[in-house]
This record gives C-alpha cells, structure tokens and sequence, in this order.
C-alpha cells in the first residue's frame, strides 16, 4: 500500500465540519483525505472535493467514516459514484459504517477507478447496510482486477 507524506495529506476532523476548510483542499499535490472519526461525512464534503479538478487527478487515496462511531453513514450512492468518477487515480477508497452505498456503486468504483488497490467498506453494530453480499462480492471481485484479494473472516 502506498506511503503518503504528511504534506501531501489532509486530514479533517470534527471542527472542520461546517466548512470542510475549503482553502487547503485548494493545496496542490494533495494525494490522501482522511476524515477523521468524529467527523460527519455528507455528500456536501465529497462535492467540495469533486469541484475541484487537480485535487481530483491528484488524489490516491480517500478514507471515509468510522465503524465504531457509526460516522460515514450520511454518504450516498450519488456521492460514492461522482467521487470514484472524478477521481480516476484513487488506488485507495475506504468507506466506514457507509450503510447506504449498495452493490452498483461498488462496481462503479472498480470500473472508474482502473488503480484501485484496496476497497474497504464496512458497517456497524447497530444497524445492517445496503450491499447485497451474495451477488456484490463476486461482481466487486471481477470489476475490480487490481484490488487485493484477502481472505474474509
């Protein structure tokens, strides 16, 4: 998995909901977003990432949410889909207690983003998640040919 440097990630947390601190997204040469575990994440933040094309064709790797605060659970489909479209160089996408994202928007995923090194999507204890596990494991497995394989537990 790739190493990133400090300069070249940005990492928001809770007190930066309200505005997502615009500006830095703005920096050049940002390769990883990480929104930290109290932070909310809503489609809003993935659209100020979105509107910006260099920070797009820049950008590696992007972790959303946390499984065990449950934070990552407002990000939808439509979200998911124009992050993965804009930004076809992602060779990391975590989405954390990301309940809504269903079994299309994976494979979107995998086909828009021919890099893709690791796909981690993950619920919570409290409540179950759209991705159909029969069909999407199979399907995200042939869409996504770069991803590493692990084995489940």
């Amino acid at each position: 998995m790739p190493v990133f440097a400090p300069a070249q990630t940005l990492s928001f947390r809770a007190t930066d909901e309200k505005d997502c601190n615009e500006v830095l997204l703005d920096t050049p040469g940002i390769e990883k977003i990480h929104f930290e575990e109290e932070f909310s994440v809503k489609d809003e933040h993935l659209v100020a990432i979105v509107a910006r094309p260099a920070l797009c064709a820049s950008l590696k790797s992007l972790s959303i949410g946390d499984s065990d605060t449950g934070y990552g659970g407002k990000i939808t489909n439509d979200g998911v889909v124009s992050i993965a479209n804009a930004c076809p160089n992602l060779r990391i996408l975590w989405l954390d207690a990301a309940l809504k994202i269903n079994d299309a928007t994976l494979i979107s995923c995998c086909e828009a983003c021919s890099n893709l090194e690791s796909l981690r999507v993950t619920g919570h204890d409290r409540c179950n998640g759209a991705i159909d596990g029969s069909t999407a494991l199979e399907s995200v497995a042939t869409a996504c040919t770069s991803v590493a394989r692990a084995p489940f537990v």
